[in-house]
């Protein structure tokens, strides 16, 4: 019985996170397009990207590749979970555990790694925007 519910667990966990991959993907194709429309629900809900267009784009165009990361981690892990649960037998679970734990862990980590580059550019883009403005005045 608990092997039966372990195994339900194992395989909704591969499908968040394969859904979770997929997402993120997306999201990482979205932000990489310069044209992406200042407070788009795709960007990445951060205040200093938000303050000038500069700043946006420059927080979107460090945050794309990490977020195309996360999504590729979860992607990876899901499919790990799904061939250990096809092919290793019954004695999968603490792998699986391992698994899901280290594919949440990691994509949450390079999801913040991203945020804190969105954020990093985007304030040295208004830095360099309000050095031309000093410069012109």
């Amino acid at each position: 019985m608990a092997l039966a519910v372990f195994t339900i667990f194992a395989w909704v966990s591969a499908a968040i996170l394969l859904a979770a991959g997929g997402y993120l993907i997306n999201q990482a194709r979205r932000i990489r397009r310069p044209d992406l429309p200042m407070g788009s629900s795709w960007g990445i809900p951060i205040e200093e990207a938000r303050v000038s267009e500069g700043a946006w784009r420059a927080a979107h165009r460090a945050a794309w590749p990490l977020v195309g990361a996360a999504g590729i981690i979860c992607a990876v892990h899901s499919i790990a979970i799904i061939m250990t649960l096809l092919f290793m037998g019954d004695d999968f679970s603490s792998f699986v555990l391992i698994l899901i734990c280290m594919g949440l862990f990691t994509a949450a980590l390079v999801q913040w790694l991203a945020r804190a580059g969105a954020k990093s550019a985007a304030r040295a883009a208004v830095a360099s925007e309000s050095d031309v403005d000093s410069d012109s005045d």
